[in-house]
């Protein structure tokens, strides 16, 4: 039962063998089990595949192992059971989490809803990868959770200024989309200033007419500064 069929050579493949061998010491018996693994789809070998890219010392050279591995585990499936997410986590300097951000750019929904997953991680540099493909990608779902994320009180540990200017950008890049959410979070009253200029500049960015309603009052707040970003916004608006 353990048994697949290679139909070039039309012989068995042991895929309990081949699993072993993702941790034999020879570098080319791995990546020929890998390659057999991807070729074969092999369902049972995704777990094994995370532990590998996990264990791999990237400062040893074996880049092009974990890669090797990242691109066949994208094709036999992503597990279920959270495993993925420590991998990449941990070791997405390896080339797991390109691996994932370019299936998702190829309208992989399972990759895709994987980063969206990776967004709930808070480690600054993995969240800026993720961030930046979410703009590329462009799908409007993520628009509500990029929204989250600008405004999310900032950890003590990141770069609050790199952060949103990167979230920024990609709300900005999926563009005209993006309008509708960024009025409904600007209603809410719970905001602080600097959360409002932000959202109000991005407004300015989009440059849509469709905000120009919701910006208008903005030019009778109390707050000077409201009302400076608001008039800056409705020029680029108009400018357009």
């Amino acid at each position: 039962n353990d048994k697949r069929i290679n139909k070039k050579e039309q012989k068995p493949v042991d895929t309990r063998q081949i699993i072993d061998e993702l941790n034999d010491d020879d570098l080319n018996r791995q990546l020929k089990a890998i390659e057999t693994i991807e070729e074969f789809k092999i369902e049972e070998a995704a777990i094994p595949l995370i532990d590998l890219i996990k264990n791999i010392d990237f400062d040893n050279g074996s880049k092009k192992l974990a890669r090797s591995a990242a691109n066949a585990l994208s094709q036999v499936g992503w597990p279920e059971d959270g495993s993925i997410s420590i991998a990449i986590h941990e070791y997405f300097k390896g080339g797991l989490l390109w691996t994932l951000i370019a299936h998702a750019k190829m309208d992989s929904k399972e990759a895709y809803d994987m980063l969206m997953l990776l967004t709930k991680v808070w480690d600054e540099d993995l969240l800026i990868e993720i961030i930046r493909a979410l703009g590329e990608i462009g799908n409007i779902q993520c628009i509500p959770r990029l929204i989250d994320l600008l405004l999310f009180d900032e950890p003590d540990d990141i770069d609050f200024l790199r952060f949103n200017e990167v979230t920024s950008k990609a709300i900005i890049q999926i563009g005209e989309p993006a309008v509708m959410h960024i009025v409904n979070a600007l209603g809410s009253p719970s905001l602080s200033e600097d959360q409002q200029l932000q959202l109000i500049q991005i407004l300015g960015e989009l440059k849509s007419p469709e905000s120009v309603p919701h910006l208008t009052p903005l030019l009778n707040d109390i707050n000077g500064e409201i009302r400076i970003f608001t008039v800056y916004a409705l020029q680029q608006i108009n400018d357009t």
